[in-house]
């Protein structure tokens, strides 16, 4: 059952995939009128814990060639049904947002470019997804950006872009401060029977060891 479910979401979302141009949720304005907040939150944790947030590919070794300088760095909240339970009581609001719209969403965090960063082109590997960016910190966004396939994205703060992952994409930091955005992975927008499809397969992949190992590195 799970085989011919996952094929027929495969076969399914290869027809219709893009690598932009995808409408947002509607539950983005959640987040996006507690944009101020938010901030704070983050702002407060890193006065607090200033040594908290790793390189990402000390979370997740997958990320390993696309981070030997250890300037790619990642403050995990909550993905695939976990939250980091070390933080979570750091970031009520952030906690309180994921929670109205926890059908919908399967990733949040913060992730941050230092100065003179440049993440190669890549793929991601979850094809029941899209990925949004909000601008958190970019103070020089002309010196940023983002290329997914043949597009280059330059947000700034507070503006937010979204985008499937799957496809070839880049990002580089020029400024001479860090980049900062959040990070939001949610399910695509899928009618039955494939989106009860993609919920099985997510399902699947919360299980997987890749998930557990994450967890137990946060």
């Amino acid at each position: 059952m799970l085989n011919f479910a996952f094929n027929t979401l495969m076969n399914k979302i290869k027809k219709e995939r893009k690598p932009y141009g995808h409408k947002l949720p509607y539950w983005v304005a959640d987040f996006l009128n507690n944009y101020d907040e938010i901030k704070k939150e983050r702002q407060t944790f890193l006065k607090n814990n200033p040594n908290y947030i790793k390189p990402i590919d000390e979370i997740s070794e997958e990320q390993k060639e696309l981070n030997e300088d250890k300037k790619w760095k990642a403050l995990f909240i909550y993905g695939y049904g976990y939250y980091n339970d070390k933080i979570k009581a750091d970031f009520p609001l952030i906690t309180q947002l994921i929670e109205k719209n926890r059908k919908a969403i399967s990733l949040v965090m913060f992730s941050t470019m230092e100065s003179g960063k440049e993440i190669p082109p890549h793929t991601g590997n979850n094809f029941g997804v899209l990925r949004i960016q909000i601008g958190i910190d970019i103070h020089n966004p002309d010196l940023c950006g983002l290329k997914v396939e043949d597009k280059v994205f330059q947000i700034k703060e507070g503006e937010i872009m979204v985008f499937d992952d799957t496809f070839t994409h880049s990002a580089w930091n020029n400024g001479e401060t860090n980049r900062t955005v959040l990070i939001i992975d949610f399910l695509k927008p899928l009618r039955f029977p494939y989106s009860m499809f993609n919920k099985m397969h997510l399902k699947s992949i919360q299980n997987s060891p890749y998930i557990r190992n994450v967890l137990n590195k946060l």
